[in-house]
């Protein structure tokens, strides 16, 4: 009687299979964390695209973007640029279309945005007002492409909130709606 391993016997018995599966695991997390660009690294960060344009770049302190940041978009052209402070947005962050154009611009203090301003494709303000918790708040006004107001009124906690009016390319006042939690009431 051949009492002879095969391949298979030898190499995979339950206890190995179990070490294979364990170094998997720890070879997976190493991954992550060496890979993360941003695990324990200060100074200087750039991100490439598979096809080697860059897809970010900013500044690292303690581990956290800090400072200046760009973002682009796979063609090299701009998408967002912006600083950070201890790894949180600060100040002005402008956004753009791929073709350069500006499509919003946001202001933040603390990591949290206060105003913004929405750009159509033409470069006419599309909307503009406040923020609180990220979220709409306050007085908003919405534009036409041509630049004539379309909409205003207000928002409370991201729902309009209060008296809104609705206008006409033209200018001209269309209809008026009161809601509360955004919802319609009158």
């Amino acid at each position: 009687m051949n009492m002879k391993k095969t391949f298979s016997q030898k190499w995979f018995t339950p206890k190995k299979l179990l070490i294979y599966f364990g170094l998997l695991l720890l070879y997976s997390y190493l991954m992550v964390v060496f890979n993360d660009p941003l695990v324990e690294k200060d100074g200087p960060f750039i991100k490439k695209y598979p096809s080697g344009q860059v897809e970010m770049r900013g500044t690292v302190k303690n581990g956290k973007e800090d400072g200046y940041w760009e973002h682009f978009f796979e063609t090299g052209q701009l998408m967002t640029k912006g600083n950070f402070k201890n790894g949180k947005p600060e100040g002005t962050w402008e956004h753009f279309y791929e073709t350069g154009q500006l499509k919003k611009r946001r202001y933040s203090i603390n990591g949290e945005f206060q105003t913004e301003e929405s750009f159509h494709t033409n470069g006419q303000l599309k909307y503009r007002g406040n923020l609180k918790n990220n979220k709409h708040n306050n007085t908003y006004e919405f534009f036409y492409e041509n630049g004539q107001l379309q909409q205003k009124g207000n928002y409370k906690e991201g729902k309009q909130d209060g008296l809104w009016e609705y206008f006409d390319e033209d200018g001209n006042l269309l209809t008026t709606g009161e809601y509360k939690d955004g919802e319609l009431v009158e």
